[in-house]
């Protein structure tokens, strides 16, 4: 998805949502940094969505507590000790970042656990940021999977050719394409057949 759709997209949802764009990035951010921590396993989790760039990332973060005793959950909270070798100009109160999680795996996950709905989102969602190639075929893979799983065997089949005519893919994307347009097409004929 080019930026200029992403801010249309998010601005028109707030508009029929009524309310401001900046609360519908909120929104977004928290949907994205819920989802996180749960398949992450981890409560310090943050998720930002830039419209300036349209990128998404999901950073792993800690608050920076005074004392040992107030570490109550090490994925949330650090001491100011452990904190200040990672950061010597960190104080007691601020916010800091660990690194980034892998925000893209969420699409994945959601697939996994058949919540179908959201996992085509994500794919679809990736498809519109116009990812690498590698991305592009593997996101046409699982929405062709996610099409067979709803009985759709037409979209599934739209699906696979896209993901084998996408230049540069991996060779394992086209081989699963491959195998499960042929899967897809043999259901297909069977159903036909009289």
């Amino acid at each position: 998805m080019k930026l200029a759709q992403l801010k249309g997209l998010i601005h028109q949802a707030a508009a029929e949502r009524e309310i401001t764009p900046e609360r519908m990035v909120q929104a977004l951010e928290d949907a994205i940094a819920q989802a996180a921590r749960k398949h992450f396993k981890e409560k310090g989790v943050q998720a930002k969505v830039d419209l300036e760039t349209g990128e998404i990332s999901c950073l792993r973060v800690r608050q920076v507590v005074a004392t040992p005793e107030e570490v109550k959950n090490p994925t949330e909270a650090i001491t100011l000790e452990e904190a200040q070798k990672l950061d010597p100009n960190v104080k007691v109160g601020d916010t800091l970042v660990l690194g980034e999680l892998d925000a893209e795996q969420l699409g994945r996950i959601a697939a996994q656990r058949k919540q179908f709905d959201l996992s085509q989102q994500w794919f679809e969602r990736t498809l519109e940021l116009d990812p690498e190639p590698f991305e592009r075929a593997w996101a046409l893979v699982y929405l062709g999977r996610l099409a067979r799983a709803a009985h759709d065997p037409e979209t599934a089949v739209r699906h696979y050719q896209a993901a084998l005519s996408v230049e540069g893919a991996s060779e394992a994307a086209r081989n699963a394409a491959r195998s499960e347009l042929a899967q897809v097409t043999e259901q297909l004929k069977q159903r036909e057949a009289p």
